[in-house]
């Protein structure tokens, strides 16, 4: 699984022109209070407190205020956001069968 290494967590007030890549994974880019994902296959939940996709077999976690949704085409694998984002987690994406393979065992 490849990892861009540590989560992210961003002091007040946002400020930040910040991109990350990863071929494997994907890009972050946040830009003032403007936060964009490529290769993003699922959008799991989406409010204005968090927003949890997919990206590159991985969970993103972004946490903030007043987040919201501007773009999602899953075709092209892209996620476009405003607002104020305070963090940006990764961990390994969670299937439904390996949930219920470790129930079992």
């Amino acid at each position: 699984m490849y990892n861009y290494g540590v989560d992210i967590i961003f002091p007040r007030p946002p400020a930040y022109n910040i991109a990350m890549e990863n071929k494997h994974r994907g890009s972050v880019m946040l830009d003032g209070d403007k936060i964009t994902l490529t290769q993003v296959t699922r959008i799991i939940a989406s409010g204005s407190k968090s927003i949890v996709a997919v990206q590159g077999g991985e969970t993103v976690s972004i946490a903030g205020d007043g987040l919201n949704v501007t773009e999602v085409n899953l075709e092209a694998g892209r996620l476009a956001a405003t607002g104020r984002v305070s963090s940006v987690k990764f961990s390994a994406a969670v299937s439904a069968r390996g949930v219920l393979k470790k129930l079992f065992k």
